[in-house]
């Protein structure tokens, strides 16, 4: 039953407008969206200003206060996430503990691999992990650079085990693990999760660098001989489909798990590899239009870096994405969450398109990708465009 009364406008609504016709949805949820009259439209405004419901005599009317408080453009005051204080309550916490990498892989995101490089403290780390313990976070995954840089990576992970409960894992490249760290992985950690992006010796050496395959086959195959299972080997799409079938083969010969990433083409990748608008015909066909343009907004997942601040995903490190810090001192994260904007909303040629959020990803680091470069916009503009208008509005 829907309480009039207390319906508002999502702060994530997003109205697009043409001639007499609105196309409205949440871009912040499932990207559902209608397209209803204009004058409907201001009517419902009018509505819920006035708090005169007389208007929902009319059939039409009520049926799209109905739809559009189905797919949360209409949200109850007194439940809605986007009008109450955000209680984080995360699934996954991912902690920095070194930005120090023993590789430079050509499609790093962070140009990771330098001399220059900084260590979150222990006594953040062991703060951090009792917070995840007390608020029942389900996993902790450590991360780098490559956490096996760090000295103390056993103290740490052994001092967090003394009290969390939960999946503790690490995610690394895989070359610094040497027999004595085997054992402790298995007695300490439930989720190995090693990066690779390639399927042998030439194609592994080509983005991270001579002897890193063997070396990995190695460690996982020792794992393996002493019952250690829970292992996902990874590559990051560089848009070579071959590559990909042959990495499968290779995850399925070796029995792990086999995870294939979104290439993330900011730092070091940025200058290695070109952006390809291969996902268009997956975004029109496959998954249908949708309104969804930025991911969503509960904070399932959160990001630690070095410095103690916090971010929504590893994928997004830029200091513009942080949403806050967490206190070692306090043992809580100190946090300032506002409403995310869309980047097509701050991108002159784009903020006045009238299929501008259908244009957009959910991934918010996909759209810096996209939609900062003048040269990839055009891009998809030109292979998008017409498409997406021909769909929304003829």
């Amino acid at each position: 039953m829907i309480n009039y009364g207390n319906l508002t406008v999502s702060k994530y609504a997003r109205v697009l407008c043409l001639n007499n016709q609105c196309v409205i949805g949440n871009i912040a949820t499932d990207g559902r969206w209608i397209k209803i009259p204009r004058n409907t439209w201001d009517h419902i405004i009018s509505i819920l200003n006035s708090s005169d419901f007389d208007g929902l005599s009319d059939e039409n009317i009520a049926k799209a206060i109905k739809v559009l408080h189905e797919i949360h453009v209409l949200v109850d005051e007194s439940e809605s996430v986007d009008d109450l204080p955000i209680h984080i309550k995360p699934y996954d916490v991912t902690i920095e503990l070194t930005t120090q990498c023993n590789l430079r892989c050509k499609h790093c995101s962070y140009s990771f691999g330098g001399q220059k490089y900084n260590e979150i403290s222990y006594e953040n780390i062991i703060a951090l992990a009792r917070w995840c313990s007390r608020n029942n976070v389900k996993r902790i995954l450590i991360t780098g650079g490559e956490p096996f840089c760090r000295k103390d990576i056993w103290k740490v992970i052994k001092d967090i085990r003394d009290f969390y409960k939960g999946s503790l894992e690490i995610i690394t490249n895989g070359t610094l693990i040497d027999k004595s760290d085997v054992f402790n992985i298995i007695k300490y950690i439930d989720r190995l999760h090693i990066s690779l992006d390639g399927y042998d010796e030439k194609s592994v050496a080509a983005i991270r660098g001579c002897n890193v395959f063997e070396r990995v086959v190695t460690v996982i195959k020792e794992l393996q001989a002493n019952q250690f299972k829970n292992i996902s080997l990874s590559c990051v799409d560089t848009g070579d489909q071959k590559k990909i079938e042959r990495f499968n083969d290779l995850t399925n010969k070796l029995k792990v798990k086999s995870v294939v990433r979104k290439l993330n083409l900011k730092g070091q990748a940025n200058k290695n590899f070109r952006y390809e608008n291969s996902d268009t015909h997956q975004l029109i066909s496959e998954k249908g239009t949708s309104m969804k343009s930025i991911c969503n907004h509960i904070y399932s997942s959160l990001f630690v870096n070095t410095y103690g601040k916090v971010f929504p995903c590893a994928a997004l490190r830029e200091m513009e994405y942080n949403i806050g810090i967490f206190s070692a001192e306090k043992g809580e994260f100190e946090l300032n969450i506002d409403s995310m904007i869309p980047i097509v909303d701050t991108i002159d040629e784009c903020s006045t398109c009238n299929v501008r959020y259908f244009c957009a990803t959910p991934c918010i680091s996909q759209n810096d990708v996209i939609f900062l470069s003048k040269e990839y916009r055009k891009q998809r503009c030109e292979s998008l465009h017409d498409i997406l208008f021909s769909i929304v509005w003829e």
